[in-house]
């Protein structure tokens, strides 16, 4: 999964006053949610029909969800709370051509759960435990998939005797209790996909973080001195960005 994008939706879910500037503070990481390939390449080896439904959870920008509808020809939905994310999410769909088979609501996952009708799959990308733990948050996603359909899920556990002391992590789990919290409501686990973080990250990924911290301090920077009423709110959202890409490590 991509990281970067779950402690920036974190941050930017604890402090409403940011939520202004996200499309600014956004603007460098086009996927927000998690590795949109990873994603199609997960959704075309369980081998299912064109005629496929899915339902993209916090679809944010879209890139996930018109990865899909290009690539597989399935027909997505893509929900989002921001409504800036959806009005430019559409923007590309109708560029992409894929208008006819992706289109994104303004919507709440939970609150909104049933309301769109039931879909084949539904994808919960990289957005933290802003439902709770893993057993509530399965719970909601349900309430989103018709009967003997598929939830998929990127999102990140604790290693083994880590700390969940970290803020924004307190609902983690390890692996053991995160699946768990993923069959606790009688679902099955057909398949599981890791990006194992105790492996060291190599020269370039090491370079690749570098530069989206600096994405950051760069865009808090301007925005700070344009909008000084908010300056310690920013530069304290770009310091938590710091201290919790150090974190995930």
């Amino acid at each position: 999964m991509k990281t970067d994008e779950l402690m920036i939706a974190q941050a930017l879910e604890m402090d409403p006053i940011l939520l202004p500037f996200a499309p600014e503070l956004l603007a460098d990481f086009d996927e927000l949610g998690s590795d949109a390939e990873t994603l199609v390449d997960i959704l075309r080896s369980l081998n299912l029909p064109q005629a496929t439904t899915v339902v993209d959870l916090g679809s944010g920008k879209g890139a996930v969800a018109l990865a899909i509808a290009e690539s597989l020809g399935f027909s997505v939905v893509g929900i989002e709370l921001f409504k800036p994310f959806v009005d430019s999410a559409n923007v590309l769909a109708a560029a992409s051509g894929v208008a006819a088979s992706c289109r994104f609501v303004h919507g709440h996952v939970a609150r909104d759960a049933g309301q769109h009708g039931l879909f084949d799959i539904a994808i919960y990308a990289a957005l933290g435990d802003v439902l709770g733990p893993m057993d509530a948050t399965i719970g909601i996603l349900r309430r989103w998939v018709r009967p003997g359909g598929y939830i998929i899920i990127a999102d990140a556990c604790i290693q083994t005797g880590g700390s969940t002391g970290f803020s924004g992590f307190e609902n983690y789990a390890d692996l053991q209790v995160t699946r768990q919290r993923l069959a606790v409501h009688g679902d099955r686990l057909v398949l599981e996909r890791f990006e194992d973080a105790s492996v060291d990250e190599d020269e370039d990924e090491e370079d690749e973080d570098e530069e989206e911290v600096r994405w950051i301090r760069s865009r808090v920077t301007k925005l700070a001195r344009e909008h000084p009423e908010h300056s310690e709110a920013l530069l304290a959202f770009a310091a938590a960005q710091e201290d919790q890409y150090a974190y995930m490590a």
